[in-house]
């Protein structure tokens, strides 16, 4: 297809709106891209639009250090590229194309996931070829070096389902899963006896009843 020049391009409300929003974290190769029309038509409606592009160091190579590649390694499952690169700096030279070509070297090809949280479970996930990985799971297959079995429960010891903090989970099995959780309806009805826990009416909850110290 053929590009447009800057003469015949009709530039509207909302190509100016999607500069404004985008010139920070795109090129302008990748905004020419996006519009079909030549970096200098580009180039010359982001300066028409007072747009500073010498403060964006668009010439400036990235230069990766351990730390940059460890956090790549780190985050790409859940992270899209652009933001990667906007946590490691685009005044440095970072791009969503450097990232991606990092992560392409690097063997690091599964798309980065945005993690969602489960409405019906509340365990955090994201989706990858049409499946749900949750994250806790990975969490744990990750530090043991291995895959779960499908019969190992992981069990969030402090009951958020949303800390998934490797010291926060537990393998077990589903027998002692549902015995972690008798426990602990055990030693809330305990506490609900002594008075430690009480059930506020007007706010229909239970609620902490702790004494004072003085």
């Amino acid at each position: 297809m053929l590009k447009q020049n800057q003469k015949n391009k009709r530039w509207s409300k909302e190509d100016e709106q999607f500069i404004k929003d985008n010139y920070k974290i795109m090129t302008v190769n990748e905004i020419a891209k996006h519009f079909n029309v030549s970096p200098k038509a580009a180039r010359g409606k982001i300066e028409r639009l007072e747009l500073n592009l010498q403060s964006l160091n668009r010439g400036l190579a990235a230069v990766w250090n351990k730390e940059d590649v460890e956090y790549l390694k780190e985050n790409w499952m859940y992270k899209q590229d652009i933001e990667i690169a906007i946590y490691l700096g685009l005044e440095r030279g970072f791009t969503k194309e450097v990232v991606f070509r990092k992560r392409k070297s690097l063997g690091l090809m599964g798309k980065s996931k945005r993690v969602r949280t489960e409405k019906q479970t509340g365990y955090k996930y994201h989706i990858e070829y049409d499946k749900k990985i949750y994250s806790h799971r990975l969490n744990v297959e990750k530090s043991i070096g291995r895959k779960l079995l499908k019969t190992e429960i992981v069990h969030h010891i402090d009951c958020d389902k949303t800390n998934d903090d490797i010291n926060n989970l537990l393998i077990c099995s589903a027998s002692e899963h549902k015995l972690l959780h008798l426990q602990l309806e055990h030693i809330s009805r305990e506490l609900y006896q002594q008075g430690l826990i009480t059930f506020d009416f007007e706010n229909r909850q239970y609620v902490l009843n702790m004494p004072t110290r003085t």
